[in-house]
């Protein structure tokens, strides 16, 4: 396992997706599971935002898959088969598991909600830039963590932060991550953590997808090579021996 987590980023600018109960009803109606099996060992299971191996961070409640609610949550928002949801483009890079990850996400909203979305495909770099700047939907997106701390990635999503792809504000979220970002006392300091990413996951401006993970093929005669969360392996640890 790594720490980092791949997203869908739900452009908040956009009317379509500007109401957090749709946000909700879209991440409610996935199966985590599924969507993990689909993809392979290069995939483990969203449990939410930040990803599981941080020492001292007690995580929400895993995200689970809730269709009914999910129907229920956008049928207040005021879309039902009379009046639908409107089709939502999905931007994704041209690599084969973000294309998949997005087929199987597109079969799910249609089949549980009645949601239609296409998928555009472009290089990663056309795709970064029109995320950045705003020019999507739902934008495929992720993050692996520069160090092992919730704050990693819950800063990203902090007011006015540059790489806050969703354009989403909300002044409680800020609140608690400052006050984290102030706090001393380790333990507090992570329920303060936990707390930011409970509203972040409940007001859905990013919907997880799945944690990274690493594959490492050794010879049986390199030693000093251990895996570890943030992948990082110094050379000067590592060892070869004689052949076999």
């Amino acid at each position: 396992p790594r720490l980092g987590t791949a997203w869908y980023a739900l452009n908040t600018r956009d009317e379509a997706l500007s109401d957090p109960r749709v946000r909700q009803a879209l991440s409610l109606a996935l199966d985590r599971r599924e969507l993990a099996r689909i993809l392979g060992p290069a995939a483990a299971t969203a449990g939410g935002l930040v990803p599981p191996g941080i020492p001292g961070y007690d995580r929400p409640p895993v995200l689970a898959a809730d269709p009914d609610r999910a129907r229920r949550l956008l049928a207040e928002a005021g879309y039902t088969a009379a009046e639908p949801f409107p089709r939502l483009e999905i931007a994704v890079d041209a690599r084969a598991m973000h294309q998949r990850a997005a087929e199987f996400i597109t079969a799910t909203w249609k089949r549980e909600l009645g949601v239609e979305a296409g998928v555009y495909t472009r290089a990663w770099k056309a795709h970064s830039e029109a995320v950045q700047t705003g020019a999507y939907q739902v934008g495929r997106g992720g993050w692996v963590a520069d160090f092992p701390d919730p704050a990693s990635f819950l800063e990203l999503f902090r007011s006015g932060n540059a790489l806050n792809a969703p354009g989403w504000s909300n002044p409680t979220y800020d609140a608690l991550v400052d006050e984290a970002a102030a706090t001393t006392d380790a333990a507090s300091r992570m329920r303060l953590l936990a707390q930011a990413e409970r509203l972040v996951l409940e007001q859905a401006p990013v919907l997880p997808l799945f944690h990274f993970t690493s594959l490492s093929l050794l010879k049986p005669y390199v030693g000093g090579f251990e895996d570890n969360a943030l992948n990082i392996h110094l050379l000067k640890y590592v060892t070869l021996g004689t052949t076999g």
